[in-house]
């Protein structure tokens, strides 16, 4: 196992990386993988490489993420063939909205307008890559 943290604060991040490593049932079995943990943003990414030998594609493998207390969890998945080389999951925390400006039932779509939201966590917008915002309503 390899480890190193790149960059500078506040935007660091951590790599742990795992090498050739073996099934204790198949030593042909050979898996390169990585997790990423990206600071400020919380996110957490596990980036699969190489994977070969029975069990490489996830089918004997609970993949998710647990806090310290292992009371609450996220799972991708429990025993399923979901691996594949150069797969990357990434597990990113929701941001909780205070507030949208114009407010519901408000919108006129016929017109192009500006929605500010605001969040409860402190957010860098230049670390929103990918967002969307589901409008919902009747005729």
């Amino acid at each position: 196992m390899y480890y190193q943290t790149i960059g500078t604060a506040p935007n660091r991040t951590f790599v742990a990386q795992w090498s050739n490593v073996y099934f204790y049932y198949d030593s042909n079995a050979a898996l390169n993988f990585e997790i990423l943990l990206y600071e400020g943003s919380n996110t957490i990414v596990f980036q699969y490489d190489s994977l070969s030998g029975s069990g490489a594609s996830g089918n004997s493998a609970t993949i998710g993420i647990d806090n310290a207390g292992g009371t609450i969890g996220l799972q991708y998945s429990f025993n399923s063939d979901v691996l594949t080389p150069t797969l990357a999951i990434a597990f990113m925390r929701q941001l909780d909205v205070t507030s949208v400006t114009p407010a519901s039932n408000a919108l006129d779509v016929t017109l192009n307008q500006n929605i500010q939201a605001s969040f409860k966590q402190s957010v860098d917008p230049t670390s929103i890559t990918d967002s969307s915002i589901t409008v919902t309503g009747s005729t």
